[in-house]
């Protein structure tokens, strides 16, 4: 990428992560000013859908078993808990499938 005298920052860029760098902008009588740009460029063209887009219901004391899916970028999929939290007796998707009785509690505490 470049930055032209113009002030232009153009470009293809050709690698993923977050860059910092300074702009030096000198105006025609020579006083200067200087300005941190922190600019991030994500991995291009690669976009995984997860699905479905909400979960059904489940009763309390009887089994759930929900399929999470994904599609698009590059199989095997990792899948695993960001935020929040799962109801109690149930465990993180071993693979792309979440089943456990409430019976079944301290065995999946254990994993």
């Amino acid at each position: 990428m470049t930055l032209s005298s113009g002030g232009a920052l153009t470009g293809t860029p050709t690698t993923a992560g977050t860059y910092s760098f300074s702009v030096l902008v000198t105006d025609s009588g020579g006083a200067t000013g200087t300005q941190t740009f922190s600019l991030t460029i994500n991995a291009g063209g690669v976009t995984i859908t997860v699905s479905p887009t909400s979960l059904t219901a489940g009763v309390a004391g009887a089994a759930y078993s929900q399929s999470i899916t994904a599609s698009g970028g590059t199989a095997p999929y990792s899948y695993s808990v960001t935020s929040g939290s799962l109801p109690a007796g149930l465990s993180p998707p071993a693979a792309a499938r979440s089943a456990v009785h409430p019976a079944h509690r301290a065995a999946a505490a254990s994993r």
